[in-house]
């Protein structure tokens, strides 16, 4: 049996990242799908924090990055966030049944 969100949370979840984006960014944020994408993989603080990542990134970059660049990072940062919690569960699941 797999639980799907339903569609309202969802919503409210893309609502939360857009004001995320938009106090992170003075770009105009990605369509709905990019968010619903995230949301598909990784939990809602777990894309929050590779939004707060790319926001420090672009802070470096003084701003010369565009939606797409924001957009990679912040993926490339959520999918380094979800597997790394995936090693820890293995270890500690590791470390329980020993």
């Amino acid at each position: 049996m797999s639980y799907t969100t339903p569609v309202e949370v969802v919503n409210q979840r893309i609502d939360g990242l857009r004001k995320v984006w938009e106090r992170s960014f003075p770009l105009a944020p990605p369509n709905d799908a990019v968010f619903r994408t995230w949301l598909s993989s990784h939990s809602f603080s777990t894309v929050e924090h590779g939004l707060e990542a790319a926001s420090q990134k672009f802070c470096r970059f003084e701003g010369a990055l565009t939606v797409q660049d924001v957009v990679k990072y912040a993926s490339k940062v959520a999918n380094s966030r979800s597997k790394l919690n995936i090693l820890k569960q293995k270890e500690e699941n590791h470390v329980v049944k020993q």
